[in-house]
């Protein structure tokens, strides 16, 4: 008895291209049990929620590495709690979980040397992690933040449960996973943004009542003990709205886009702010220059006209110190939340879908002061986001947040004055490179995996089997010759004007392909493959 290797490719509809490498198959992971891939910075990881034990009490998942080596560590978490989720930097990576009716918090520690270690910690209050809750966070000293919403619960004089206080709490851990403080704010705000410095964590806290069109925006500078070092309103003398906030030389340097009012009275954006604060949360310096201004800075205005209009939006995406000041990295982008133009953009205004339109990346130069001294303008070909599911709600600072913790933008990363970015368009990926001196553009792979599946096939009967199997082959190869021709003529007719989404957001579903940049600058893509139990996985670059 002989056996016959079946050889079948697995067609992407979505994007048919190839990547550099071969991919390497995981085998024996159910895609229907992994609750997420992550980017330990040296390597991607998957976690699976793979066993319910009652022996021990335990739910027991499993750590899989996507490299070389395929090695596995099971994590083990108290019978009935819940993942809130994973956050990686300074080699340690954090898995939380939370059992509400026992009030505790696990928290797992996988180091670099792919070792764990566990703590556990008791509440007298119940947590309540809901709504689009920050989760967690980390920062450069390895120091890990969670980040929920609380209720304190009691009982009135008949003994119902009744809810006594409400609001918002960040706790903190250290690396060797002991509690170093607790800070809470009690009332109706949020935490809508964290931005992890080394000294600690810088938190901006939302509050607004929209029938009495009354909005605050406050920032909270915290160290690694959760101790309050300053406090600074975003919302006295008109919005400002800063996407990235860095500390550098004992000082907090941060910069967005600002309003000349409220979010309820405001038509557009003014233009880019800079500011710099002491670590006690007053004003260093402020730096604020109108899109007008801005366009008069650049020597091809036409492109300026187009990105500097007041109805786009600068996300800042990075700030770097350099030699004479900082250097910000940002991405123009416009929205249909019906204070921009995005629904001119998209088409029909009765188009309800939140979609983000992003254009160039521009790169603004300052002096150590934040005081403007260049602007330049890196053009790129532009992308539509459709934001789904429960984000599609946000508007403001608190889209932005999500939209740069899951990377959903195109930019990437930036080193050695080059920026890497993921464009897309009719949803189809390609990690490129962009020069920030020249802005010449090199195009690297695409963001897909075709793996050869190898199926084992046994004969009972050799020529029987042989010439059925080769019917069927033919057949197979026939069909998807047609098929590919069938798409190659459906793409050179599609109109793009037609469907004008590139690319879709929604960090709540988990998609069957997908990527991770390591610290090393490697992007490793992996997809999902349910029918064989299996992941693959290759380096794009």
């Amino acid at each position: 008895m002989k056996k016959l290797f079946l050889f079948l490719t697995v067609h992407l509809l979505a994007v048919n291209l190839c990547t550099a490498q071969e991919p390497t198959e995981f085998p024996y992971l159910n895609s229907s049990q992994i609750v997420g891939i992550y980017n330990t910075g040296d390597a991607a990881i998957t976690l699976s929620l793979i066993e319910y034990r009652t022996i021990d009490n335990k739910d027991v998942y499993l750590v899989s590495y996507l490299d070389d080596t395929q090695s596995q560590l099971e994590v083990v978490a108290t019978r009935g709690s819940r993942f809130i989720g994973a956050s990686s930097s300074n080699g340690n990576t954090y898995f939380v979980f939370e059992h509400k009716q026992l009030r505790n918090i696990q928290i797992v520690r996988l180091n670099q040397n792919r070792q764990l270690e566990y703590g556990e910690f008791s509440r007298k209050e119940a947590l309540d992690f809901h709504g689009h809750a920050i989760g967690i966070e980390t920062n450069q000293a390895g120091q890990l933040f969670i980040l929920s919403n609380y209720t304190v619960l009691g009982t009135d004089e008949k003994g119902n449960p009744v809810v006594v206080e409400r609001g918002s709490e960040v706790l903190s851990y250290d690396a060797a996973l002991v509690q170093t403080g607790n800070y809470r704010l009690e009332g109706i705000g949020s935490f809508i943004a964290a931005n992890p410095i080394e000294e600690g964590i810088v938190l901006s806290y939302e509050t607004r009542i929209p029938n009495e069109k009354k909005y605050n925006l406050e920032l909270f500078i915290f160290d690694n003990a959760l101790t309050l070092k300053g406090k600074h309103l975003l919302t006295d003398n008109g919005s400002f709205f800063p996407s990235e906030i860095i500390s550098h030389n004992n000082q907090i340097i941060m910069a967005g886009y600002d309003m000349k009012s409220t979010i309820f009275d405001s038509e557009k954006t003014e233009g880019l702010f800079v500011r710099i604060l002491n670590m006690d949360g007053t004003v260093q310096n402020t730096s604020q220059y109108s899109w007008d201004l801005l366009k008069t800075e650049l020597k091809n205005s036409g492109r300026g006209d187009f990105i500097f209009n007041g109805k786009k939006t600068i996300l800042v995406e990075k700030i770097i110190p350099s030699d004479g000041g900082f250097q910000l990295i940002c991405e123009s982008y416009s929205s249909n939340s019906g204070v921009t133009a995005g629904e001119l953009l998209l088409g029909e205004s009765g188009d309800k879908r939140n979609v983000i339109s992003v254009f160039d990346f521009v790169i603004f130069d300052t002096n150590p002061n934040g005081e403007l001294t260049n602007v330049r303008i890196l053009e790129k070909e532009p992308m539509n986001i459709e934001v789904q599911g429960r984000t599609s709600a946000l508007r403001g600072l608190a889209l932005e947040n999500q939209l740069k913790r899951y990377k959903a933008f195109p930019f990437q990363s930036v080193a050695n004055n080059k920026i890497t970015f993921i464009n897309y368009r009719n949803k189809q990926g390609t990690l490129s490179e962009m020069d920030m001196t020249t802005g010449e553009i090199t195009n690297g792979a695409s963001i897909v995996l075709e793996p050869v599946i190898v199926e084992e096939v046994t004969l009972a009967d050799e020529r029987t089997a042989d010439s059925k199997i080769l019917t069927k082959l033919d057949n197979i190869q026939e069909k998807s010759d047609n098929l590919d021709a069938k798409l190659n003529r459906f793409g050179q007719k599609l109109e793009y004007g037609l469907e004008k989404i590139d690319y879709v957001f929604n960090p709540s579903v988990k998609w069957d392909l997908g990527w991770h940049t390591l610290n090393n600058g490697k992007t490793i893509v992996y997809l999902y493959y349910p029918s064989r139990y299996s992941i693959y996985y290759a380096p794009l670059n």
